[in-house]
């Protein structure tokens, strides 16, 4: 769009919006409000269904920014709780930070724990590669769709499974 044409959009526009309506969008928004709001998202989830928003399963995450009495305020008009920062959502974590080893430890668990109880003498080499691949492989398969690990756990893992062997 050319200069002129856009100082012709902001022209119609200040005919057409007062100073009344600037006023009110730049009014603070009240707990009822929000309350309202919030209530009113259960029938924009699905209508057709009567689906709605369940408080009591629902939380929010706030930024480490926000201020604490405002997270407060605003669990309290949602009547929400916050969002417990090592919470997880379908065996993920929900909030991604900046400890990403931290975070996915549970895979490397998750592996020692199958493996302590493997017997690798009792296996022949084709036997312990087709239980690997099968068993332990497995397992960070729907974490690595989702997120991308970091190298120093991929290394870990490795070098568990070369121990294995």
């Amino acid at each position: 769009m050319d200069p002129r044409g856009f100082q012709e959009v902001i022209e119609v526009l200040n005919t057409v919006v007062t100073d009344e309506m600037n006023s009110d969008l730049q009014a603070p928004v009240t707990d009822a409000e929000i309350y309202r709001a919030s209530k009113q998202l259960g029938g924009l989830k699905a209508p057709a269904s009567g689906q709605s928003v369940n408080f009591e399963k629902s939380s929010v995450f706030f930024s480490s920014n926000t201020p604490s009495l405002l997270s407060k305020d605003i669990c309290d008009a949602l009547h929400v709780q916050p969002t417990d920062p090592k919470a997880k959502y379908l065996g993920l974590p929900s909030i991604y930070g900046k400890l990403k080893s931290e975070l996915f430890s549970f895979l490397l668990e998750k592996v020692l724990l199958k493996m302590q109880g493997w017997k690798q003498k009792l296996l022949s080499q084709a036997g312990r590669e087709t239980l690997i691949k099968s068993v332990i492989q497995a397992i960070p398969s729907y974490t690595m769709q989702c997120y991308l690990l970091p190298k120093n756990l991929l290394n870990k893992l490795m070098t568990y499974v070369r121990r294995f062997f």
